[in-house]
């Protein structure tokens, strides 16, 4: 367990799983002063490593959902067992 995790867990709680990611959003011009800049984006899981690009970054959501589903904590649709979504 890390030590954000000690600190944050309750005595006699159930050991906790954190997943932390780096979310990095830039834009970048086209080659045509006309057009609006690109949207860039990439998310990078810290525990594995793993990194997605994103032209998009209304998919950032989407992205750390898909990173999330390897967790037995979340069902198929993403959602926290347990914990309501809204």
């Amino acid at each position: 367990m890390s030590d954000d995790e000690q600190k944050t867990a309750r005595k006699g709680d159930p050991p906790r799983t954190t997943v932390s990611f780096l979310v990095r959003c830039w834009e970048e011009p086209r080659a045509s002063g006309d057009e609006p800049p690109l949207a860039r984006c990439l998310i990078r899981n810290l525990q594995t490593g793993e990194e997605r690009h994103l032209n998009d970054p209304g998919r950032i959501g989407e992205a750390v959902k898909h990173a999330l589903k390897s967790l037995d904590a979340f069902d198929r649709e993403g959602r926290s067992e347990g914990r309501s979504s809204g």
